[in-house]
């Protein structure tokens, strides 16, 4: 803030003669006068040590002695009240939004129900202060004496506290979210009282805190001393608190989410362990799972379902020979628990055995007959067989037993489509969609089912989202391909069939397709190149019915006074 020229002060007057005074009054040269405060008011605060509802924005009071003065209700908007004596003054419901009170003497003044927005309140005296119920936000207090300062449900949202005591003060149902709060000099009482949500305790010391079941959530811990403190049950849900001391430090039950193993010895629950463990199995961090549920089973070394957590994380890392060692010891502690099998079935898929997972998935069924998993990736093996009655029936039994399966939707849509029930497959697709709106293979077999039904406009939505979730989904942009041709969008099908065959130079249905978009297009020697790389490649695939389609399209356009036609299929059978 612009700091102005300064007028003299003397103890118990504000100024220190009648002709300052007059001086003072006058309208402020250079000011804008719809924002300068109103010289009447000004006189009257001066006259009367009081001025309730008084316009005095934009005020000079630098190191003047307003001390005890009402200013109540008043509008004090960047006013200047630097260095200002203003002890036990009443600001009570004044609007001070972005005033200058760096280095004020603001002890027992009362800020109750006060808008202090953006306010400047660095190293000031604001002891014994109320500030109960005022609007702290975004304010500057750093380096200030707020000994025994009350702050009853004073919103201090991204207030800034770098370098104060907080251990005499009252916080209760305050709003500390995404305050600054490192360096400061804090107490558990005043912190189990307020509302903690996204505060900065970077580096603070809460040694031997008591915090229990306090909202940290998303706050900043990073570096903070935390050992011996009582964490049980606490929120740290998005806490970063990377470098954090928890030794000794009491965590059973509390919601963390750690964003790596954190070191020391602190204490928490085989529970507590294998939660942390799954939420950073969740984030792709397998090492950091793997290590929780160590710290699990050290604990619980018998615990079946934090045993198979770790087989998971292993085979995600395809150790494929750790997690099945894991899934076996499971099934050797308790016979019956159906996810060993389910995900002992995962790896023998994984590893192209199909009948050695579909047995697999066919035991965790008989262990559990209502494991609604067991019998979706069964549909799923099956359909890696195209098995695909078997898979309708065991994809409908997962959807029996839990309606909003968008997987086992998927995969009953891909089986009707393959039956030629496209029909069927849109009406899987929409409600595998309905259960899941990120869902990009869902998407794709919707797509597929509205091209074949003759919708292609439609089809080329579902494929763009498709692609949009995965860009990697080179089946997309072929069917996409397809849509765009029926739509006669040439150009825009070969530059689909172009991004297929950046990602896979063996896609032979790419190479015929593209060569009828380009026929169209009448680039023929473009169509009869890819139209014999097509034949190559299918003929390497052992695609006899599709080599043969091919070459009847060769020989057409390329037989004396042949002219090209376009009764051509504008759609091949999957790749």
């Amino acid at each position: 803030m612009s700091k102005r020229k300064r007028f003299d002060s003397r103890s118990g007057s504000p100024w220190r003669s009648l002709a300052a005074l007059a001086l003072v009054v006058a309208p402020m040269v250079g000011t804008d006068a719809a924002l300068a405060e109103k010289p009447e008011h000004r006189k009257q605060l001066l006259e009367t040590r009081r001025c309730i509802s008084c316009d005095l924005s934009n005020g000079d009071y630098g190191r003047a002695n307003l001390s005890g003065f009402d200013l109540s209700n008043s509008n004090l908007e960047n006013a200047d009240f630097e260095s200002a004596d203003l002890q036990r003054t009443d600001f009570s419901s004044a609007n001070l939004r972005r005033a200058d009170l760096e280095r004020a003497d603001l002890e027992r003044a009362d800020f109750q129900s006060a808008i202090l927005n953006g306010a400047d309140l660095s190293n000031s005296d604001l002891s014994y202060a109320n500030l109960s119920n005022s609007d702290l936000s975004y304010a500057d207090l750093s380096g200030s004496d707020l000994d025994g300062a009350n702050f009853w449900g004073a919103n201090l949202f991204q207030a800034n506290f770098d370098r104060t005591n907080l251990s005499n003060i009252s916080l209760n149902g305050a709003r500390l979210e995404g305050a600054n709060l490192s360096n400061a000099y804090l107490s558990e009482y005043t912190l189990r009282s307020a509302r903690l949500s996204g505060v900065n305790l970077r580096g603070a010391n809460l040694s031997n805190f008591n915090l229990n079941g306090v909202d940290l959530s998303n706050a900043d811990l990073s570096g903070a001393n935390l050992a011996g403190a009582n964490l049980r049950g606490a929120n740290l849900r998005g806490t970063n608190i990377d470098g954090a001391n928890l030794n000794g430090a009491d965590l059973r039950g509390a919601d963390v989410d750690f964003r790596s193993v954190p070191t020391g010895n602190f204490q928490a629950e085989a529970s507590d362990f294998s939660r942390w463990g799954e939420s950073l199995f969740r984030r792709g961090d397998q090492r950091g799972a793997i290590a929780f549920y160590e710290r699990a089973l050290s604990l619980e070394p018998n615990n079946v379902a934090v045993i198979v957590s770790r087989g998971n994380a292993l085979r995600a890392m395809r150790d494929y020979p750790g997690a099945l060692a894991d899934y076996e010891r499971a099934i050797a502690i308790n016979s019956n628990y159906a996810p060993a099998y389910n995900n002992r079935g995962l790896v023998y898929r994984y590893q192209n055995n199909l009948e050695g997972a579909i047995a697999e998935y066919g035991r965790a069924i008989e262990a559990d007959p209502s494991y609604a998993e067991a019998y979706n990736n069964r549909a799923y093996a099956y359909a890696a067989q195209r098995n695909y009655e078997q898979v309708i029936a065991d994809a409908s039994q997962a959807i029996r037993i839990n309606g909003k399966y968008a997987a086992a939707y998927n995969v009953r849509s891909l089986a009707r489509f393959e039956k030629g029930d496209y029909q069927g497959a849109l009406e899987d697709g929409h409600r595998a969609i309905d259960s899941s709106d990120g869902y990009a293979d869902a998407f794709f077999n919707r797509g597929r089912a509205r091209l074949r039904l003759g919708d292609p406009r439609e089809a080329t939505k579902d494929l763009d989202r498709a692609i949009e979730l995965n860009e990697g989904m080179v089946d997309a942009y072929y069917y996409r391909g397809l849509a765009r041709f029926d739509r006669e969008k040439y150009e825009d099908a070969v530059k689909d069939y172009d991004r297929v065959l950046s990602r896979d130079p063996s896609y032979a249905a790419a190479y015929h397709h593209r060569g009828l978009a380009y026929q169209q297009l009448k680039k023929m020697p473009q169509a009869i190149a890819d139209w014999q790389q097509a034949i190559a490649l299918y003929e390497r695939q052992s695609n006899i019915e599709q080599q043969d389609i091919v070459q009847a399209l060769l020989d057409q356009v390329q037989g004396p006074g042949t002219v090209p036609n376009r009764t051509v299929p504008t759609t091949a059978p999957s790749p």
